[in-house]
């Protein structure tokens, strides 16, 4: 079973990146278990960031403790 995350956390969590001026999470229906959601993030770099989608599902992978929480699997940068 896995532990809901509420998307404000997330938000809070990526706007502390430095490369991150903001971000916003929303819930997809998980193509696998329609009765389920996971997180998509939203993301506005800051000025000249470079940081890559895979570079913000890595920084929520390493920052977000249980291993039973439903990871982001889709990101979206824009400048």
């Amino acid at each position: 079973i896995f532990e809901q995350v509420v998307p404000a956390e997330l938000e809070a969590l990526l706007v502390k990146h430095p490369q991150i001026d903001d971000a916003v999470v929303i819930g997809i229906p998980d193509k696998d278990d329609p009765d389920n959601q996971y997180p998509r993030a939203y993301v506005v770099r800051q000025p000249n960031a470079d940081i890559t989608e895979n570079d913000v599902i890595q920084y929520v992978k390493g920052t977000v403790l249980s291993s039973d929480i439903k990871l982001m699997r889709n990101v979206a940068c824009q400048q």
